[in-house]
């Protein structure tokens, strides 16, 4: 819950891979003139997400949040399932 709490705009990361998306649904290719750079799938996982809700970037903020919730729940399962004891 606290990363929910203490979203504000600010530039980073995380802007940089939400320009790339904008870019992309504007038909540009972001990555053409970058030599070392990481493969963009998280910026095409973007994509779709930044296309609908483009004019409301706490939604696309809480983005990585959601995913970071879904990871802990899938990993609570998992050790879950292998009887771990964490």
């Amino acid at each position: 819950m606290y990363k929910i709490s203490g979203l504000t705009f600010r530039f980073g990361d995380t802007t940089a891979y939400w320009y790339m998306a904008d870019t992309i649904t504007k038909g540009i290719l972001p990555y053409r003139d970058f030599f070392l750079a990481d493969a963009p799938s998280y910026v095409l996982f973007l994509v779709p997400i930044v296309a609908v809700f483009k004019s409301h970037l706490l939604v696309v903020q809480l983005v990585p949040a959601f995913l970071e919730m879904l990871s802990s729940i899938l990993l609570f399962f998992y050790l879950k399932k292998e009887k771990s004891p964490l």
